[in-house]
């Protein structure tokens, strides 16, 4: 499955990563060729919940009290893991539009009994 956290930049993109697997994605600040993606997503995967959004700082629940695991989020492309009251948090930066001196990247979310290992890898 691919997450996307927005900034897919056309429906050509979109349709390739559809290609390769399952795309769940939100809208980015550059993804208006889209009307049909949500602001914000919640889905559930093997027994964890994720909450993607494409701006952290626009986050409408409390992801705690919503029994959200894992936040998803992107807009300044500069990868991050944190934890926050027990949430994960992560930034998978970006594969094609980099802004850190880490160069292109991706986020990869391993879930296995309920454990969460989140992994930012160059590419």
């Amino acid at each position: 499955m691919i997450i996307h956290a927005g900034d897919i930049g056309s429906e050509k993109i979109f349709t390739q990563l559809s290609y390769v697997a399952p795309v769940i994605a939100v809208s980015g600040n550059v993804d208006k060729w889209n009307g049909l993606l949500p602001d914000e997503e919640t889905i559930e995967v093997d027994g964890i919940y994720l909450y993607v959004i494409h701006i952290l700082e626009n986050i409408s629940i409390s992801p705690k009290p919503a029994g959200i695991d894992v936040v998803v989020f992107g807009h300044t492309h500069i990868p991050s893991i944190g934890q926050e009251a027990g949430i994960t948090y992560i930034n998978p930066g970006s594969p094609t539009l980099p802004r850190s001196n880490t160069g292109p990247t991706i986020g990869m979310l391993e879930i296995d009994n309920r454990q969460i290992r989140p992994k930012i890898i160059k590419i």
